[in-house]
């Protein structure tokens, strides 16, 4: 399946979409002009309305010019965001990356001091009441394994909840040791992204 970036032009006359390649080049480009309203010598006015017509016209033919689907858009901003996150957020960095993704979310959360943390990084709330959730955080580039989500969960209290985030994935016997763990939560690096989409708005606002 091919993969495109998406980028969007809202300009002073017109909105514009081109799609490119995974190499950057252009492999589709749609354009269309809204309506200028001149209430008075100097003024400039447009409809909001129309605005939003056009560009999603614009996206819309630019995608079926190519035969390109939005879920070809979303995979490839999907994969963009996976690895610029591995790059740049490493050990303390992405946990207190992942500790501003949960107050978006409406979690109470606390960052555990560094170094001898017991393999808990993060203490989350949903309220002022329990549960608690234990979150570990791993930027390791290799996959999860069964034993340390082990480590995860022998640190739970009775009552507790654990959840475990990775930027990478777990292996078959970890994946069988959460499902057989329900109190123990695996997000993986998809996972992630697919969070930080639902909720980057209201975390760059807060």
């Amino acid at each position: 399946m091919a993969k495109y970036i998406m980028a969007l032009d809202a300009g002073t006359t017109s909105n514009r979409c081109i799609l490119f390649n995974e190499h950057g080049e252009i492999c589709s480009v749609s354009q269309k002009e809204f309506t200028q309203f001149f209430p008075q010598p100097g003024w400039v006015e447009h409809d909001a309305n129309e605005i939003w017509l056009t560009q999603y016209t614009v996206a819309a033919e630019a995608l079926a010019k190519i035969g390109a689907t939005a879920e070809d858009i979303k995979e490839s901003t999907k994969d963009f965001i996976l690895k610029e996150l591995s790059k740049n957020l490493k050990g303390y960095d992405l946990e207190e990356f992942v500790a501003d993704l949960l107050r978006a979310m409406g979690y109470r959360t606390t960052l555990s001091p560094h170094g001898g943390d017991g393999g808990v990084d993060i203490t989350a709330y949903k309220d002022e009441l329990p549960p608690r959730i234990l979150v570990q955080v791993k930027s390791q580039d290799g996959d999860i394994k069964e034993s340390i989500l082990q480590s995860l969960k022998g640190a739970l209290r009775e009552g507790d909840y654990g959840t475990f985030v990775t930027l990478s994935n777990y292996t078959k016997n970890a994946r069988k040791y959460l499902d057989n763990n329900p109190i123990i939560r695996g997000i993986d690096g998809s996972n992630l992204v697919d969070l930080i989409l639902a909720h980057y708005q209201k975390s760059i606002k807060e």
